[in-house]
């Protein structure tokens, strides 16, 4: 699929506006329905602002940079200028602002998880997988910030040696490999809590599906794997998956997905963490009340319609009345004025 500037426009408006929405309504139905504030929803904020972050560094790298647009490549060897560096900056600082969005949605979603459901194994289960997100967020962090010393080598590209540089495709890998995984047992989770509860099975299953809204995360990531391996193993494989490009130049839908497709889960992350919370703001709110609801708008425009139409078939017979008394005057005025000037 090709890739352009005004998309990537798109994608870093929309996808940030959406977080902007969700986590601000969390905060709204926690209020509505007079529920304390909790550290789950304290995590949403910083997840919320390195969203927008990177969505703001995608914006900029396709205004100012490189981000869907081409970089000319010179016997195998790029040939920079200043709107590739700009490109590789943006680059560098998204693989920063989403880790840390990743990080804050997960404890986001585990605080929420110990805020809701009890049980002496459920507690361990549950801080166990968030010393390992908070481990996992520290560690690809700092991979990401250092992965070559002096840090201006990310984006210079001058002076990468084996000695300076750690190997940028394993970590990328190993980071959205455990990306996933972490993403799914989270996910899994509350799973037997909900089947062992004691509520007919319909509202079992409701309440499942409430918690794999999360699924959403898992299938971004999953996407973001496939890019992320398909561009590890070079052009040849890409091409093979992908258009095929020129071979003296580098189209963006080359490295562009990785930075859009981290920008998709960091989204649907920050939604399927808050959904869950807005039971609340439709409590009372069924099929049936809303058509309903959909039912009596419609006759009410359909009885303004009639009254509408009754009213000028009133103002039309009005006005022929009017009309006919207006004439019967002129005329005895005439003959009157007639009688007089034959006296």
């Amino acid at each position: 699929m090709d890739e352009s500037p005004g998309k990537m426009y798109a994608l870093g408006a929309v996808l940030s506006l959406m977080a902007i929405v969700v986590v601000p309504l969390r905060f709204y139905a926690r209020y509505h329905h007079r529920t304390p504030f909790g550290w789950d929803d304290y995590m949403t904020i910083p997840a919320l602002l390195f969203t927008v972050l990177t969505g703001i560094c995608i914006i900029i790298g396709a205004s100012l940079g490189d981000l869907g647009g081409h970089t000319l490549v010179v016997d195998g060897v790029a040939a920079p200028d200043a709107r590739t560096v700009i490109f590789q900056k943006v680059s560098y600082w998204t693989l920063l602002t989403q880790t840390l969005t990743f990080g804050f949605t997960k404890l986001a979603v585990l605080l929420f998880y110990k805020r809701i459901f009890r049980g002496s194994l459920f507690t361990v289960v549950v801080w166990t997988m968030i010393v390992i997100t908070i481990i996992w967020t520290v560690a690809f962090f700092f991979a990401n910030l250092l992965q070559c010393i002096p840090i201006w080598i990310n984006w210079t590209g001058e002076g990468v040696t084996a000695e300076n540089c750690i190997d940028e495709t394993t970590m990328y890998l190993a980071q959205a490999w455990s990306d996933v995984f972490t993403d799914v047992a989270i996910l899994s989770i509350p799973l037997p809590l909900v089947w062992n509860l004691h509520m007919p099975t319909a509202r079992k299953i409701g309440l499942t599906c409430i918690f794999l809204l999360g699924a959403l995360v898992v299938a971004a990531g999953v996407a973001k794997l496939v890019i992320f391996h398909a561009i590890a193993y070079g052009p040849e494989l890409y091409a093979a998956n992908f258009p095929l490009v020129p071979s003296n130049v580098s189209r963006s839908d080359f490295l562009t997905p990785v930075l859009y497709w981290p920008m998709v889960e960091s989204s649907l992350g920050l939604l399927g963490a808050c959904l869950p919370t807005y039971r609340p703001l439709f409590a009372g709110v069924s099929l049936e009340s809303v058509v309903a609801s959909i039912r009596s708008i419609v006759s009410l425009q359909s009885l303004g319609s009639d009254r509408s139409r009754i009213n000028s078939q009133y103002q039309r017979h009005d006005d022929e009345t009017g009309s006919q008394s207006s004439t019967a005057g002129v005329v005895s005025k005439e003959a009157a004025e007639s009688g007089s000037g034959a006296m």
